[in-house]
Formats: C-alpha cells, structure tokens, sequence
C-alpha cells in the first residue's frame, strides 16, 4: 500500500521528460519518489516483519522507461514501462533493528 509522504496523499512521484502528444510517439518518464509498505506482516524464516519500499539513492538515474498517450481530449488510455531500482527494508514486528 501507499505510505503517504506528502503533498496530500502522494506516495508516488513519475515525472514526464519531455511533452506528451495524444496518438504521439513514447515520451521518457522518470520515477522519482516512492513509498510502499505491506499491508500485513511478511514470514521470512518463521518470521514476521513490516516491509517497506524506497527508492535506492544510489540509482535514482536509473529509474527511467516511457510512457504512450493514445485516444482523444475526451479520454483515452496509455501504456508504460518503467525501471524501479528499490530498497526494502524489513522491520521485525516485536521490535529489533531493521534489515535493508
């Protein structure tokens, strides 16, 4: 699920990197902000833990892919891929340190 971090409820940031065109060509986007966790504990070993996502800072240039607009001012759909270099972090429910 989200985890908001703000503005508002805004777990996820793409951002366009270039002008889109509807019925154009892909345009290269970039994921640039990410906040997931579980939404119930995760057994890893026998073990329960909260699991949450970030983006991995080494690697934020590499989180990029495209995105095509197809329809008309009225609606329309789009199809995307998209390169997500993340770290997950697995906190133990009964407290203890986090692993990454």
């Amino acid at each position: 699920m989200g985890v908001p971090f703000g503005p508002g409820n805004t777990d996820t940031i793409v951002q366009r990197q270039g002008d889109a065109t509807i019925n154009g060509g892909a345009i290269p986007i970039q994921l640039v902000a990410l906040s997931l966790g579980s939404t119930a504990p995760v057994l890893v070993g026998g073990n329960p833990y909260n699991v949450s996502h970030m983006l991995d800072s080494t690697q934020l240039a590499k989180n990029v892919g495209t995105i095509t607009i197809m329809g008309s001012t009225s609606g329309g759909t789009f199809t995307s891929s998209l390169n997500v270099f993340f770290d997950a972090t697995f906190k133990p429910v009964g407290g203890g340190v986090p692993s990454i």
